[in-house]
């Protein structure tokens, strides 16, 4: 199998992606018929050869054919690529969540002062009547 051979050229051809320049591309696969297509279907009997390859955490396929005075390469249109985990939707979620924690602890502690805090001044304005008033009967 030839499958190696064909890797660069499916990438700079049809995905715009790979080792090579746009230069290198033209110079090294003008001579590959590409074609795109939904579902790779291959007839042995027709010759057909089926290669997989991966790059960058992508998986490619492939088939190709030659014929005696051309090599057709038939590529599967959408490669095979693990879905990419949305991190900064994970870390603004992940922000905003002890944001708002923090805040919801912050109104507790100030519920929970004020709650204190009256509670001690009307016991000071109690403790300060009852002083007055035994000011008053000496």
């Amino acid at each position: 199998l030839r499958c190696n051979e064909y890797e660069s050229c499916v990438l700079c051809r049809q995905f715009k992606t790979g080792p090579w320049s746009e230069a290198e591309c033209s110079a090294n696969c003008s001579s590959l018929s590409l074609q795109s297509v939904g579902s790779l279907e291959p007839n042995e009997e027709a010759g057909d050869k089926r290669c997989t390859f991966s790059h960058n955490q992508c998986r490619y396929e492939f088939m190709y054919n030659e014929y005696a005075n051309s090599e057709k390469l038939i590529v599967l249109e959408k490669p095979d690529c693990p879905a990419v985990p949305l991190t900064l939707g994970f870390v603004l979620i992940v922000v905003g969540a002890v944001v708002l924690l923090g805040l919801a602890a912050l109104l507790v502690w100030k519920l929970v002062t004020s709650v204190c805090d009256r509670r001690e001044y009307a016991r000071f304005e109690q403790e300060r009547a009852n002083a007055k008033f035994d000011e008053v009967g000496f």
